[in-house]
C-alpha cells in the first residue's frame, strides 16, 4: 500500500527536512485516523505512555512518497503539522468508499470496525484498506 502527498509550502529551504516531516505527520495521522484516542479519568488521562496509545507497527506502514511542488513561488511558507492534518479526512473517505458508508467518528476502530493495511492492488480506493471487525474477516 502507498501514500501519496503533494506539497506546495513555497521555496523550501531544506527539501529532505520537508519531506521527513510530511512523512512523519502523514503516518501520525493515519494511526490517529485508525486508532487514536485519550480516554479522560478523574486523574489525568488513561493512556499514559505509549505503551497504552496505538501507533502504526513498522510492518503495517505503506510506502509513503512526498512530492514538494515548484509553484514559483519564492516566499517561505512552512509544513508543520500539514502531514498529519491532511491524513486524517483523506483515510476517512478512502474507509468510507470502500466500505460504502460514511464512518462519523473517530478514531475509525471506535466507529464499529478495526482497519489493518492491506495491500489491494485492485482497489480503485486512494488507500487500500480491508475492514475487519474484531478479527472476523472483511467487512462487506
Amino acid at each position: 500500500t502507498d501514500l501519496w502527498a503533494a506539497v506546495d509550502c513555497g521555496f523550501a529551504v531544506n527539501p529532505p527536512g520537508v519531506v521527513k516531516q510530511i512523512e512523519g505527520g502523514l503516518l501520525f495521522g493515519l494511526a490517529a485516523a485508525l486508532w487514536g484516542k485519550i480516554t479522560p479519568t478523574a486523574d489525568g488521562v488513561a493512556e499514559r505512555n505509549f505503551d497504552g496509545y496505538r501507533l502504526l507497527r513498522l510492518g503495517e506502514t505503506p510506502r509513503v512518497h512526498v512530492l514538494l511542488l515548484d509553484t514559483g513561488r519564492a516566499v517561505l511558507g512552512g509544513v508543520g503539522e500539514a502531514g498529519t492534518s491532511a491524513a486524517i479526512p483523506a483515510v476517512a473517505n478512502a474507509v468510507s468508499r470502500l466500505r460504502g458508508t460514511r464512518l462519523r467518528t473517530l478514531p475509525l476502530v471506535d466507529a464499529g470496525s478495526s482497519a489493518v493495511a492491506t495491500h489491494d492492488a485492485s482497489s480503485p480506493a486512494v488507500a487500500s484498506l480491508r475492514l475487519d471487525p474484531g478479527g472476523k474477516g472483511p467487512l462487506p
